[in-house]
């Protein structure tokens, strides 16, 4: 039968039969298919007698290269037959490459025997199993190299062969004894990007490792330079379980990423650091590793090789008016694309008109096809809405009665607009042609039809439609009374859906909200000097968003508030005095956030609010509550910080509740009933100083109670709770609990390694104490290192403990406990490393010594038989500039227990 591991790309697949065959050879051959990053689908989930599936055919047909390999008893399995008749018929009709093996007798009667599989490949008398694995896998991955050329985009592009090896050329693929770096420079769409890729397409299957950084630029603006480069190097080592997350890559990383010859395409670089913070340096590499440093994108244009008969000319004219730029070829084709001669005549005429010919008017030929309300769409996109999700741009232009969905389809078709990810996207170009536009439309401020210059919206006249009012980089922006009244045209006001002042340093007062009866959000957050809402806006019966957060001068809102029957949304933190009693009349609202405002008492007619899922009152000091009875539907409590000196009765039969925080409270207890919350996943008791005993809970994801100082008793039975997810994750602090009973403190940690025992248990501990739990089968007395011998196969996880002392580590930095864990087998020569991590926030928040309690899973087939393990402290601190610190000292004592298969109950 076939053999599978779960990749995003099927690029091989392998037939067999037998537990030996699987077991034996093929699983040193997947090795050394998956070092070379080549993903292999084995499919171990097959049952007798069943017909081979129509997804399994599928898989077959959509694979690169098929392996097969012919063992005794092959023939005997209706299931291999199958497959390899549709592995045959693939050979036949798609030219797909077929590997076969032979396994001899003897292979299979040598189940646990040293001695080497014997396997045929085309050369007999090849012994050696390692020398026959390593032959296989570079003849696959020569294929592959030539089914990667073949399959690339190539066939789409008119030209590219000579650029391909012109950068082939300078890459000197052969030469092994250096390392290269490689720079495509050039405008944005003169085709860098798809030069680099087809070059990478083709060259990467030489190389151990391989990774292409698409758009480097915009994904720094969009997540942490370390996850990116965790992702790289998760990629080039092909290893998903490797822990790095830490700014300075450790030593046996950067070892492990010095024997590897590889090649990186990053692309779209604008700034040199970014290839340092990224692993870009080719240092890191071994010799032979080539780094490609590039731009943006382009595709091509007949989509043929060649154009159509009898356009040859007329074609030949198109590219010399698109001055050879990729992007210009794409957006005048995919007007032209499909149009008769007669039509690329005509255009061609249009472009004669043209007098510099400059790049602009060349793209502007697509815009000029639009249809008007096309044209408004493309405009305000360029102006206003790119990358912003698409989705809310298609809400933003129906509330200006526009029919966006179909018009946004035709500009993406005409390459004027791109769909990236659920976001629209515009290149540069074409954003700037866009902008251009609006402003050939007057020389006057304040005439254009689109307004975003802080200067030109001071001046709006009624040719203005729209508006994009950005003041973040000017402080406030002060506007008369009437600054708006000159603006009639102002994009269908009446229909204005979304409105944003947020920011509004001197906004006083909203006007009169009448004019705009179909207004759905209303965003007011941080408006400081905001003191007044108009009371229209209860007449408002669209709305439904309104948000007030941290307008500290606004200390009421008007009754006619509580009119808006499909308001569901309401965020009036960190202002408001005082809270309407007809509240309840929001029959539809599911947030309410008063957190921080000087509310004293939720009036009783919040129990009318049925369809409530979040109240947040975080901060409202001397809160009084009503009995809450009738919030059936409410997921979310945030009552910390309220100063309550006792827990509602009523709020442990609120059967819907997921989170409940109750931090920096008064109460001395917690009532029984709490455990009726069967949902409750999250509860957080932080700083509740005068709680004295934890009653049995309900099956918590997590449980924070941290500097719970008077804290004697807790119990910990609900870990041992089933729960719907297999796979949850726990988590339990109890930091600076330093009066925990010595029994309960012992019995918590023992609770806590028990439940690493159990398959897709992953609990992590924080606990005041210094020592490490007795059960612990591998612990040391002093010190951060342990070694041991590991007697039993089959280790599936390892439980970590950590002794921390914070005065052997001074500061208020970040901190990770790191356990550099390095796994050993028989030889002695093998090794396999591992770095695990547990991140225990600022190492200043623990006052005395505390045990960090963690576990990781993972299935390691391979056999070791010794592991070492080394644990410490790693600080960051960006003050007063980035600094990180490896600190061995402060980990005082240390233990593994190591998890095997059989141990799971």
């Amino acid at each position: 039968m076939a053999s599978t591991s779960s990749t995003p790309s099927k690029y091989v697949f392998i037939s067999f039969r037998g537990k030996d065959i699987r077991e034996g050879f093929l699983s040193h051959l997947f090795d050394a298919l998956q070092r070379k990053q080549i993903n292999t689908f084995l499919d171990e989930n097959l049952r007798k007698g069943e017909e081979i599936s129509p997804t399994l055919l599928e898989t077959i047909e959509d694979s690169y290269v098929s392996i097969v390999v012919f063992s005794q008893n092959y023939a005997d399995s209706p299931w291999c037959l199958d497959e390899l008749v549709k592995i045959l018929e693939c050979k036949e009709t798609l030219g797909q490459p077929i590997n076969h093996l032979t396994a001899t007798p003897d292979t299979l009667s040598s189940r646990n025997s040293s001695s080497p599989a014997t396997l045929h490949l085309g050369v007999r008398g090849m012994r050696s199993e390692s020398k026959l694995v390593e032959k296989i896998a570079n003849d696959i991955s020569e294929k592959l190299r030539h089914a990667s050329s073949n399959d690339s985009y190539n066939d789409n592009l008119v030209g590219i062969d000579s650029r391909v090896k012109k950068v082939e050329s300078l890459l000197c693929i052969e030469s092994t004894n250096d390392k290269r770096v490689i720079g495509i420079w050039g405008m944005g769409g003169i085709g860098k990007t798809t030069i680099a890729g087809e070059v990478f397409s083709q060259i990467m299957a030489k190389f151990d490792g391989h990774y292409f950084v698409d758009n480097v630029r915009e994904e720094m603006r969009k997540q942490r330079p370390i996850v990116l480069r965790d992702k790289i190097i998760h990629q080039l080592l092909g290893d998903k379980n490797l822990h790095i997350n830490t700014p300075k890559l450790h030593a046996f990383i950067r070892r492990r990423l010095k024997n590897k010859k590889v090649v990186i395409v990053f692309d779209d670089v604008d700034d040199p650091n970014h290839l340092k913070l990224l692993a870009g340096e080719y240092a890191l590499y071994h010799n032979g590793s080539r780094i490609i440093v590039t731009s943006r994108d382009s595709l091509y244009t007949f989509k043929k090789n060649h154009p159509k008969k009898g356009y040859v000319n007329i074609s030949k004219k198109v590219i010399a008016y698109a001055q050879g730029i990729p992007l210009a070829l794409r957006i005048l084709c995919s007007t032209l694309y499909d149009k008769e001669i007669e039509e690329w005549e005509s255009e061609l005429e249009k472009l004669k008109d043209i007098p510099d010919m400059n790049i602009q008017a060349v793209l502007k030929i697509s815009y000029d096809g639009l249809e008007r309300h096309e044209k408004s769409i493309f405009l305000d996109i360029a102006c206003f809405l790119k990358e912003e999700l698409k989705d809310r741009v298609e809400r933003i232009l129906e509330g200006c009665d526009f029919f966006p969905r179909r018009a946004i389809s035709r500009l993406i078709d005409k390459s004027l607009v791109t769909d990236s990810n659920g976001r629209m996207g515009m290149h540069d170009l074409l954003q700037q042609m866009g902008k251009d536009i609006v402003y050939e439309e007057s020389k006057q401020l304040g005439e254009r039809s689109r307004l975003w210059k802080y200067e030109d919206i001071c001046h709006g006249t009624e040719n203005v439609e729209g508006i994009l009012l950005d003041v973040s980089g000017n402080g406030y922006l002060e506007l008369s009374s009437i600054a708006f009244t000159k603006m009639c045209n102002l994009s269908a006001l009446g229909n204005l859906k979304y409105l944003d002042l947020s920011y509004s340093f001197e906004l006083t007062r909203v006007p009169d909200l009448s004019s705009v009866p179909n207004l759905e959000v209303l965003y007011l957050d941080e408006c400081r000097s905001l003191i007044e809402i108009p009371s229209s806006i209860g007449k408002l019966k669209c709305l439904k968003e309104v948000t007030l957060n941290d307008s500290k001068k606004l200390h009421s809102i008007p009754q006619s508030i509580c009119n808006l029957k499909s308001l569901t949304d309401l965020d009036i933190s960190y202002c408001l005095n005082g809270l309407s009693e007809n509240i309840g009349d929001l029959e539809l609202l599911k947030v309410l956030y008063i957190s921080g405002s000087g509310i004293k008492t939720l009036p009783s007619s919040i129990n009318q609010l049925g369809k409530l899922e979040e109240l947040r009152c975080r901060g409202c000091e001397g809160l009084t509550l009503p009995p809450l009875t009738g919030l059936s539907c409410v997921r979310v409590i945030d009552l910390d910080d309220t100063g309550i000196l006792e827990i509602p009765q009523s709020l442990c039969f609120l059967v819907s509740l997921e989170e409940l925080y109750l931090g920096g409270n008064n109460f001395e207890s917690i009532p029984a009933s709490i455990k009726q919350l069967h949902k409750l996943n999250w509860l957080t008791l932080n700083g509740c100083k005068r709680l004295k005993f934890l009653p049995e809970l309900p099956c918590l994801e997590e449980l924070h109670a941290s500097n719970c100082t008077s804290l004697e008793s807790a119990s910990t039975s609900f870990l041992f709770q089933e729960h719907e997810d297999e796979e949850e994750e726990k988590y339990l602090d109890f930091r600076n609990c330093i009066n925990l009973d010595k029994g309960v403190y012992e019995k918590v940690m023992e609770d806590v390694l028990e439940t690493h025992l159990l398959k897709h248990k992953i609990v992590k501990l924080c606990i005041a104490g210094d020592e490490v739990p007795q059960t612990m089968r591998c612990k040391n007395q002093s010190g951060s290192s342990l070694s041991f011998i590991l007697d039993r196969p089959h280790l599936i996880g390892l439980s970590f403990c950590a002794v921390f002392d914070p005065k052997n580590c001074l500061g208020d930095d970040m901190a990770d406990i790191i356990c550099e864990a390095q796994f050993i087998d028989k030889s002695g020569d093998n090794s396999k490393n591992f770095d695990f991590y547990l991140t225990i926030l600022k190492v200043g928040l623990s006052y005395s010594e505390h045990v960090f309690l963690w576990n990781e899973l993972f299935d390691m087939e391979q056999s070791f038989v010794e592991a070492t393990f080394q644990f410490c402290i790693h600080k960051v601190s960006f003050k007063p500039i980035y600094h990180e610190d490896f600190d061995y000292e402060a980990i005082i004592k240390c233990g593994v227990h190591p998890v095997f298969r059989d141990d799971c109950l």
